[in-house]
């Protein structure tokens, strides 16, 4: 399986993950689902297989979230970002050039990039990673609840929570031992799982078995 996802879903230039298989032209090669950065992943599979391939797509995957824990005080990350070249380069997407209103919004992609950090952290100890979650968690921490959907300068968009949000912050707050937000967003969590938002419900079991 390894094998078949590094030769259809890693862009041989970046190397970083691209979309899915169905990926072929140079544009959509280029786009990014900032998510899908897996840097703890990456390196269990390099020490897995021996592949020199992998260690390259961890250390490609750790200079894409320095960079985009760069771009914004808020430390956030878009749904997608398109990246082009070997060094990286990085330029924003327009709202529905991919998906919805939200590609360059800390939307419903980029709210698993806290547990992905968090996951990566856990495995690494890497400082990268470590500065790019505590950037986010320092923002987060200075807010009542956490909400769903936020600008990339930190302006939530909707005054509603979502479980698919508060979960990965949770779940990286416990990592990184911010008690206090962790506290907060542990009663924002619904105390039976949901039965009718998939998407939500499956982050908060994963979450919550790490």
């Amino acid at each position: 399986m390894l094998k078949a996802i590094k030769q259809h879903e890693i862009n041989t230039t970046t190397y970083l993950p691209k979309m899915g298989n169905w990926v072929t032209s140079s544009y959509d090669k280029s786009k990014l689902r900032t998510s899908d950065l897996m840097t703890g992943y990456f390196k269990t599979f390099a020490t897995y297989t021996k592949d020199a391939t992998w260690k390259k797509v961890a250390n490609q995957s750790q200079i894409a979230v320095k960079k985009l824990s760069a771009r914004h005080k808020s430390g956030l990350f878009p749904d997608f970002i398109k990246v082009t070249g070997k060094s990286l380069k990085l330029s924003a997407f327009k709202a529905y050039q991919i998906e919805s209103a939200r590609d360059d919004q800390y939307g419903y992609n980029a709210c698993r990039v806290p547990w992905r950090l968090a996951q990566t952290y856990k495995i690494s100890k890497d400082s990268t990673t470590k500065n790019a979650l505590k950037k986010q968690l320092n923002f987060f921490n200075k807010r009542k609840k956490v909400t769903a959907v936020y600008t990339l300068t930190g302006k939530a968009v909707n005054r509603y929570t979502n479980t698919a949000f508060t979960a990965p912050v949770n779940f990286a707050a416990k990592t990184m031992k911010y008690t206090s937000l962790q506290k907060r967003t542990a009663k924002q969590l619904p105390k039976k799982i949901e039965k009718k938002n998939y998407f939500s419900a499956s982050l908060e079991v994963v979450t919550a078995l790490e």
